[in-house]
């Protein structure tokens, strides 16, 4: 189109010329005669010279005029050049407001499966039309920074880039301790990093508190997930201590990375043995964007991930405790395998409902009868049971690819007041590793007792009414096989503690006992490790925690008023009976604290 313009401008520069030098000649050749014919008598002489003075004075009109239509036939051309460009950055800078939103909702508003990316009718070949111009947008994504670049047209040689790059990070406030999972399985062995596809969609999403996963042969890291040639990713927010020079390691096997706020800080890439490469880097006090990756692809796997506080000689496995993210995107309960909630046929039965922790405990006006989810990543007909009244008030989901007409099966009058469908991803199951800590042999006592430092037992028992257990700070205990709690034995948490419970068999709670009353499920969680371990809570027991058993039970009852569970849910089946309840906690997943942006570059060029 610039082309036909340039040629119809040239044209009419030619015709203007041409038009004004006809003329400008005549004129000429008439001075010329009016010059000769100067001499023959005053008067002539005279009129001569008048006649002169008028044809230069119109010689030099005409001048003019010729070099003002020259002039306006440029400017013509300029006007027309610099429209096109002004085109050009009005299309960059609208298409780039777009992609900018997109991307600060965290919302794909035209459909066309890119967050940042924008399109004219949700498909990624269509570009754009702003304003007369074309715009073509992308948006790539690498840790927790996203980089937008935009190529805008007018004509053919108007265009404008504009490029930048926005910064996502999760404040800690309202998040939820660990880091979010990611799980792929591979089709064959990647060799790196980068020829794993991270931006496809996971085979599994679920939780970890830390990176900590030991060197194993052909070991499952999640639930239903492949024994070799996958590749996991964490992410989720360090917070340091102190501002300083801090040196981060991973130990994998095979290859693994450490990202600190999108740049990476540990390259121990590619396929090998048990090994550990470290990096350093200078940070603020405070809260860091944080992602750790590996893949394996034969033979032994695992990740570590550790760091070096500035001042300190040692390395040592970044605590639990550094750990936060967002859970939004989770469901909250989820059985693995199976769910069967059996109610009681009242209008008191069994029923799953949500509250938010970020408003204190459940009860009250902190009781919401929407925004919780269940889930199964069963496929098989009648794996997700309700009978007998038993209500979710909230929403359900199945397995990948699955039918939830055909996988739920609801009778005696069971309710879903939400939606049901099928998950994108595997809730996934990752296996919790305890750490090794001095045995002091078996508890069992009954009266008061406080623990304010980590330990390891074989056995715990706490009996007798009105006995309790006390943790103070951040204590991790774990017990090499069963935990038991008679009526009306408590285990407080108190207000800024948490506690990581390591539980290797079974864990029973009988009827008025608990755990963590009161409190918030972020100060209390409970790994139960072994196999086919089983989590009981008895009539009018409770729980106020976390709960994680990749390959155990939980059986809630209620024969009386009831047992009740606050927290989130993440077992190879959920059972529940009679009257419990369970009562998913929906907060601490970024909506009190959110996500900060920034814009950390701005390129704007021709």
């Amino acid at each position: 189109m610039k082309a036909n313009m340039n040629m119809n401008a040239n044209m009419n520069v030619t015709l203007h010329v041409r038009v004004a030098v006809r003329p400008l000649g005549a004129v000429l050749w008439g001075a010329r005669s009016l010059w000769c014919e100067r001499g023959s008598g005053g008067h002539r002489a005279a009129r001569g010279s008048a006649a002169i003075s008028i044809l230069l004075a119109l010689v030099l009109l005409q001048v003019v005029v010729a070099a003002a239509l020259l002039t306006g036939t440029r400017q013509a051309d300029i006007s027309q050049r610099a429209l096109a460009g002004v085109r050009a950055q009005y299309a960059a800078d609208g298409a780039m407001a777009m992609s900018l939103r997109e991307v600060y909702a965290n919302v794909d508003e035209d459909a066309d499966g890119s967050i940042g990316g924008i399109s004219q009718d949700g498909v990624t070949t269509s570009d754009p039309v702003i304003g007369f111009a074309q715009a073509a947008a992308t948006a790539t994504t690498a840790g927790n920074d996203t980089t937008i670049t935009i190529n805008s047209r007018s004509a053919a040689s108007s265009s404008r880039r504009v490029s930048t790059v926005v910064r996502s990070v999760a404040s800690a406030s309202g998040l939820t301790p660990g880091l979010l999972v990611e799980g792929w399985t591979l089709a064959s062995g990647p060799g790196s990093l980068n020829n794993v596809n991270w931006a496809s969609t996971p085979a599994m999403i679920g939780t970890a508190i830390e990176v900590n996963m030991p060197n194993q042969g052909s070991q499952r890291r999640w639930t239903g997930g492949p024994n070799n040639r996958w590749a996991l990713r964490f992410t989720g927010t360090i917070t340091v201590p102190t501002t300083g020079l801090y040196t981060f390691a991973t130990a994998s096997d095979d290859g693994s990375d450490l990202w600190i706020n999108g740049a990476r800080i540990v390259n121990n890439d590619g396929d090998h043995s048990w090994q550990t490469r470290t990096g350093t880097v200078t940070l603020t006090a405070g809260s860091h964007a944080f992602v750790a990756r590996v893949y394996e692809n034969g033979g032994g796997s695992g990740i570590i991930a550790y760091w070096t506080l500035p001042g300190s000689g040692s390395s040592v496995q970044i605590p639990a405790s550094a750990f936060t993210f967002d859970a939004t995107t989770l469901a909250h309960g989820v059985g693995h395998a199976a769910i069967n909630i059996a109610g009681d046929s009242s209008v008191t039965t069994a029923i799953v409902d949500a509250y938010d922790s970020a408003n204190g405990p459940y009860g009250g006006s902190n009781v919401l009868t929407s925004g919780g989810v269940v889930a199964t990543n069963a496929t098989t007909a009648g794996a997700f049971q309700l009978s007998a009244m038993a209500q979710i008030r909230g929403n359900a989901g199945v397995g990948v690819g699955a039918n939830p007409a055909s996988v739920i099966t609801a009778s005696g009058g069971a309710t879903i007041t939400g939606i049901s469908t099928a998950q994108a991803s595997r809730s996934g199951l990752t296996q919790a590793t305890p750490p090794t800590l001095p045995n002091l042999g078996a508890f069992s006592g009954s009266g008061t007792f406080t623990a304010n430092s980590n330990r390891r037992y074989d056995s715990f028992s706490l009996s007798g009414a009105n006995s309790t257990f006390t943790v103070n700070g951040d204590v991790t205990i774990v017990v090499t096989s069963a935990v038991s709690l008679s009526d009306n034995a408590r285990i407080i948490i108190t207000p800024g503690s948490r506690l990581y419970l390591y539980i290797g068999t079974n864990c029973t709670l009988a009827s008025t006992s608990s755990i963590n009353a009161g409190g918030s499920p972020s100060q209390c969680y409970i790994f139960q490790t072994g196999n086919s371990s089983v989590f009981t809570l008895q009539d009018q027991a409770s729980a106020t925690a976390h709960l994680r058993s990749w390959s155990g039970r939980a059986n809630l009852t209620g024969s009386g008023s009831g047992s009740n569970f606050m927290g989130t849910v993440r077992v190879n089946q959920l059972d529940m009976s009679g009257k419990a309840g369970l009562h998913l906690d929906i907060g601490g997943g970024g909506s009190s604290g959110g996500v900060t942006r920034s814009i950390l570059s701005w390129t704007d060029e021709q």
